[in-house]
């Protein structure tokens, strides 16, 4: 019998739902991402993401048939190219989702830790920030962008969010490094928020997110 490990779902994700939510489609993740990996993205919006994961939580919902969904109100809370990623971020996540890569059961994500596996091929990366690998991704942050991971990762009900956040920072992910996150993430965020905070020594950690499900976090030179 295969066993899934379960992410606890967001408690104050009912009560921030509003009307003028909208779905981002499996389908439509392709094209996002692949726009994505032609923008240069900046420090600046990078760390924006990650200062507002905590905030995005509340924004980010499931929708009855199974996918994500994110709110578009939320563009008032955050500006138009911070939200851009977390949407971006949802629709990888729900590609994955449409595949069965990660499933989402009573409001939580569920992945199968049987079926995470690197994927064949070379990947090659555009992002300015982080690097593909044979193992996975390793994406670099600096000190003030590892702070603010590490703090918001302490709040409570961000790991849809995290998940999103991360996804959305990397250029086209495969739907296979998308469920390595959700199950890394899903391990416990108050754990990597430690081991963040323990390697950040001033100069910044960078997560070597690994294909087989764990973020290896290392400090930056």
């Amino acid at each position: 019998m295969k066993k899934f490990w379960k992410v606890s779902a967001n408690a104050v994700l009912a009560a921030a739902l509003v009307s003028s939510v909208a779905l981002v489609t499996p389908a439509q993740a392709a094209t996002v991402s692949q726009d994505f990996s032609q923008v240069q993205v900046d420090t600046k919006l990078k760390n924006n993401v990650l200062t507002n994961i905590s905030a995005m939580s509340a924004y980010i919902t499931t929708g009855e048939d199974g996918l994500l969904r994110i709110d578009q109100n939320a563009v008032n809370i955050v500006v138009k190219e911070t939200f851009e990623v977390y949407e971006r971020g949802v629709a990888s996540l729900n590609k994955a989702i449409s595949t069965e890569d990660i499933k989402i059961a009573n409001g939580t994500l569920v992945v199968d830790k049987s079926q995470l596996t690197i994927p064949s091929g070379s990947q090659i990366s555009p992002a300015a920030y982080g690097s593909f690998y044979w193992w996975g991704y390793a994406l670099t942050l600096t000190q003030q962008e590892s702070a603010n991971l590490a703090y918001n990762l302490t709040q409570s009900g961000t790991v849809m969010a995290a998940a999103a956040a991360i996804s959305g920072l990397i250029p086209t992910p495969p739907t296979k490094l998308v469920q390595a996150i959700a199950y890394a993430v899903s391990l416990g965020v108050g754990l990597l928020a430690n081991k963040i905070n323990f390697e950040n020594k001033g100069n910044g950690v960078t997560l070597n997110i690994h294909y087989v499900g764990f973020i290896n976090v290392t400090s930056n030179p």
